[in-house]
């Protein structure tokens, strides 16, 4: 029992520095270097270029995922509870809430997190680290079009009221 807790706290930690180095990478990525560089190269050529290399930094970070099959962000384990039988209140609710339709749950992602964590989450099976399938390109290569798009009115609008208000 003592090491089921211990493994239990373990992955928590371990879930809790996986989360707060991948968050400290993508604020950084999103506040200052996707800002950055729609500033210098204008919302066109900036937010292609930002497209691309989203593109790349998603896909090369699935990879390693996948090649390391180590659950670092929790993603693996929100799928297993998905995936159970809960028994308890808080199972049920919680199972209800992670099955929800999966068009809104792409959606929702993409705009809220990133490329990576879209296509993790939507890709079938818990703890199976296979790679992407055609289904998975099509969430991945959507979720970067998407996700994009919207960061770049974002981005885009941000600087233009600053623009207007301070110079």
């Amino acid at each position: 029992m003592a090491s089921a807790k211990r493994r239990r706290l373990r992955q928590l930690g371990q879930w809790g520095v996986g989360l707060y180095l991948y968050n400290t990478f993508n604020r950084f990525y999103d506040v200052v270097l996707y800002t950055a560089v729609i500033a210098k190269w204008g919302t066109l050529k900036g937010g292609v270029m930002m497209m691309a290399l989203s593109l790349v930094v998603d896909w090369v970070t699935l990879r390693l995922y996948d090649r390391f099959k180590r659950d670092v962000f929790g993603i693996e384990g929100l799928k297993r509870v998905r995936d159970s039988d809960a028994t308890t209140w808080i199972g049920k609710v919680l199972r209800w809430a992670l099955r929800q339709n999966d068009l809104v749950t792409f959606v929702v992602l993409t705009l809220m997190t990133n490329q990576f964590v879209v296509t993790a989450w939507l890709r079938h099976g818990a703890d199976e680290f296979n790679g992407l399938q055609r289904r998975d390109w099509v969430i991945f290569l959507s979720s970067v079009v998407l996700g994009n798009l919207y960061w770049i009115a974002v981005v885009s609008g941000a600087i233009q009221l600053f623009k207007t208000l301070i110079l």
